[in-house]
């Protein structure tokens, strides 16, 4: 099966700080683990604890303003932005480059509360759907790539993203029967 980087948009805490040597940051925990998003009717995603660990401590993550790759506001790479994987979730600690007009102009509109929350471009590389009892679909993700974190204004999921993503579901879900059809 074919892995498309996905994004999922978590309003979550972000704060501005200034750090004792002046610099400006960008903070917060970018996903929450255990947050269940509904990202359709009856279908829901969570990021299960640790799952991006991994990704975290050997990917050269980037933090983008909207998934735009063409703003990158910091790199791990470059030592602009760290990454912790804590009990609660994903922290992110971003250097604001204060020589950026574009980065000057998102850290306002965080710190004045115009840009509520993060978004994440990952891949996923393990997960569990849950079939429950009211009929809903809870895909547990245990273990991703994460590709960027973004800044963002708004929810990631188009309508597009969504129809493409619940045909792959449903895809996915034919392929699970068909198979325990042919095991009887």
């Amino acid at each position: 099966m074919k892995t498309n980087k996905r994004t999922l948009f978590c309003v979550s805490e972000m704060q501005c700080r200034e750090a004792s040597d002046g610099t400006r940051h960008i903070t917060g925990i970018a996903v929450p683990y255990g947050q269940q998003t509904e990202l359709w009717r009856d279908y829901y995603e969570v990021f299960e604890r640790g799952s991006l660990a991994e990704s975290l401590e050997n990917d050269d993550i980037r933090i983008l303003y909207n998934h735009n790759d063409d703003i990158v506001l910091a790199r791990k790479g470059a030592g602009t932005v760290t990454f912790e994987d804590r009990e609660s979730g994903v922290f992110v600690d971003m250097i604001v480059n204060e020589s950026d007009s574009q980065a000057m102009d998102i850290y306002a509109r965080v710190k004045r509360g115009d840009i509520p929350g993060w978004s994440i471009g990952f891949i996923p590389e393990k997960e569990e759907p849950e079939y429950r009892a009211d009929k809903s679909v809870l895909n547990h993700i245990t273990k991703a790539r994460a590709v960027e974190f973004s800044v963002c204004p708004f929810p990631a999921y188009s309508q597009t993203e969504i129809s493409a993503r619940k045909a792959e579901s449903l895809s996915t879900r034919k392929e699970e029967i068909k198979k325990r059809l042919e095991a009887l």
